[in-house]
């Protein structure tokens, strides 16, 4: 092999690992907006007509600020094992600041997911 082939060998093998990864990355992206409107919908779902959909807007707003009480949280972790198929155990987890927000929610699940 020359060294010009070589060198185009390996310039298409970084093209393709460039798109692959450009690939996986909107995968995961349309991944992670998908769980996003999923958790809103049990969030919205939890709240038992407490909230509007539209206070849910925005993925990093509070939801202990627009409504959520404990027993919307209890609806909440429900729909989310069940939706997800995960054991969410408080008192195993330390922090609970995982339920504050839509954003946080959907991290946890994702860890959870490739914890798995």
């Amino acid at each position: 092999m020359t060294a010009t082939t070589a060198t185009k060998a390996a310039t298409a093998t970084t093209a393709t690992t460039t798109a692959t990864t450009a690939t996986a990355a909107t995968t995961d992206n349309d991944e992670q907006a998908a769980m996003r409107l999923r958790v809103k919908r049990l969030v919205y779902i939890a709240a038992g007509g407490r909230i509007k959909e539209e206070d849910l807007g925005s993925s990093d707003t509070d939801l202990r600020t627009i409504g959520l009480d404990s027993l919307s949280y209890l609806n909440l972790l429900e729909g989310l094992e069940r939706t997800f198929g995960v054991a969410i155990d408080l008192d195993q987890e330390e922090d609970h600041s995982f339920l504050h927000t839509i954003d946080n929610i959907v991290r946890y699940l994702g860890r959870r997911s490739t914890a798995a």
